[in-house]
């Protein structure tokens, strides 16, 4: 009876304890979950370098961050657990928006990160004058076909074959050498071409103006400009540029306009350095006398250029070839 009676005792206060944790529980109000706020300040990082950016003023219940819109940052990556954004040095001149979103029980909340990419002093072009100096072909088997159909140029081969690489012993040359003249076809042709951004928006502005085409103002902004050959000196527009930094070298993108149709050309392992022109002060006139100058120089890889220059074969002729390139920077 006892035993029972003892049972009947722990049964009753087990009971009694379970229904006290219930009341409780139902009188409790369920704790609310928190969104996160956070922010982050306005940074600015030099193209080739790392930053990490922290999320500011964070409050709110724990978080899972994702960049919901990169802004085209696309070296730019979040910490999942703390939201921090690291900026990454394979990045690209500009300015970016980049969205944070940091979601939790309570639902998603976003910051963005405004991000500035600026120039580096290692590879600094803005407010330079810079024109262009020489093309060199690095791609086997080219053949320039109908030259001698260009105006002033009736004397030349109908087919020329265009060299690899530099001359040889370069810049120390042998201007007696017969072949030498192989060498500069190609660059006479980008000579001529690379002339029509300028004078197509001089022609623009004015079809009386005519362009001193070959320089290229790289402003501030690396927008791109010209100075029309005339009295006045009338600056114009000619396209964008932008610098990048990745496998541990600069590019840098020019954004340019050939008779209407856009055309990108982009100089990798860009550098600036000084090189020495055996040709001073053009190919055309040499004076035998080496000049070293301060210039850009860099490779690239898809070189778009006609190879055919009879009327009907122009546009068709169209190669991507492999070019060294040399900008000479103006003092």
């Amino acid at each position: 009876m006892n035993k029972l009676l003892n049972f009947t005792k722990w049964a009753f206060t087990v009971a009694t304890v379970f229904a006290l944790v219930f009341i409780y529980s139902c009188s409790k109000d369920p704790v609310e979950p928190v969104k996160v706020t956070f922010s982050y300040s306005a940074t600015t990082v030099e193209v080739g370098e790392t930053a990490t950016i922290p999320a500011a003023s964070q409050q709110g219940d724990p978080a899972t961050f994702a960049i919901t819109n990169d802004d085209g940052a696309t070296f730019v990556t979040v910490n999942a657990n703390t939201g921090e954004l690291t900026v990454g040095a394979e990045s690209t001149t500009g300015s970016y928006s980049v969205v944070v979103t940091a979601t939790n029980d309570a639902g998603p909340s976003s910051a963005t990160a405004e991000i500035t990419i600026s120039v580096n002093a290692d590879f600094d072009l803005s407010g330079k004058n810079v024109i262009w100096k020489y093309w060199m072909n690095n791609t086997a088997d080219v053949v320039m076909l109908n030259l001698n159909l260009l105006p002033g140029q009736e004397a030349l081969p109908a087919e020329i074959p265009i060299p690899v690489g530099w001359p040889a012993d370069w810049p120390a040359i042998n201007l007696a050498d017969p072949t030498l003249p192989l060498y500069f076809t190609f660059p006479t042709v980008q000579y001529f071409l690379m002339q029509v951004p300028g004078d197509d928006a001089c022609a623009a502005l004015d079809p009386a103006e005519e362009g001193d085409t070959l320089l290229l103002i790289v402003n501030n902004d690396l927008t791109l400009s010209t100075t029309c050959n005339s009295e006045t000196g009338t600056t114009v527009d000619l396209g964008t540029s932008s610098i990048s930094y990745s496998g541990g070298a600069y590019i840098w993108t020019l954004n340019l306009t050939l008779q209407g149709v856009p055309v990108t050309i982009a100089v990798g392992g860009a550098e600036i350095t000084q090189f020495t022109d055996p040709l001073d002060p053009h190919w055309e006139a040499p004076s035998g006398t080496p000049r070293t100058f301060p210039a850009i120089v860099g490779n690239v890889a898809q070189y778009l250029t006609p190879t055919d220059f009879h009327p009907d074969n122009y546009l068709t002729s169209l190669q991507l070839l492999d070019v060294d390139v040399v900008f000479e920077i103006l003092e």
